[in-house]
């Protein structure tokens, strides 16, 4: 059975033409968050991470219908009333080098899934949003014609930031349209 068929819900993956075609824990990409959460929930979990207050995340952990994930992380324009989803990723806390080597069974399999998308190498790099440098994510993308693309990656916190804020290492999928990634890369931590 194909690791994915438990992350990912999908009606016909051989006709995956964007990451609209997939979901976490039932929720997809452009779905209105308020069709899946309350308005109160979206607002008590937002998280302060970016310099820039042009889009939010709020993140949801460790809900009684999340059945996959520990937590789920939405991000959305900051003024939209509606709560459209740009960007949606699902959490799983683990081990780095444990993670690492889901990161590279993950790969292949969408790799077979999205022979057609642009795939990245795998990369590592440091984390924007951690100014010592300690922090590095892992990650491989598969990046659709529609501009959409579904990042897999292993985070690995620095020290200073697991003992300041209480992070674990992580795995995680994110569905992500192009605006949204645009932010992370240009705007969000400068």
């Amino acid at each position: 059975i194909i690791l994915f068929l438990v992350f990912f819900s999908f009606s016909a993956p051989s006709l995956a033409d964007d990451a609209t075609d997939f979901q976490l824990e039932g929720i997809s990409l452009y779905d209105s968050a308020l069709d899946h959460f309350s308005e109160r929930q979206i607002k008590n979990n937002l998280v302060d991470w970016y310099s820039s207050k042009e889009y939010s995340t709020t993140s949801l952990r460790n809900l009684p219908k999340f059945k996959i994930f520990n937590e789920i992380q939405i991000s959305f324009k900051t003024d939209d009333k509606k709560y459209i989803i740009l960007s949606i990723d699902g959490v799983v806390f683990k081990d780095i080098n444990d993670c690492l080597k889901e990161l590279d069974k993950t790969s292949k399999e969408l790799n077979e899934m999205f022979k057609d998308a642009y795939k990245s190498e795998k990369y590592t790099y440091p984390h924007l949003g951690d100014e010592t440098g300690e922090t590095k994510i892992t990650d491989v993308f598969w990046k659709f014609n529609s501009g959409d693309q579904i990042t897999a990656q292993c985070i690995a916190y620095g020290k200073e930031i697991k003992n300041k804020f209480g992070y674990k290492d992580e795995w995680r999928i994110r569905l992500g349209g192009e605006e949204f990634g645009n932010f992370l890369s240009n705007k969000a931590y400068k």
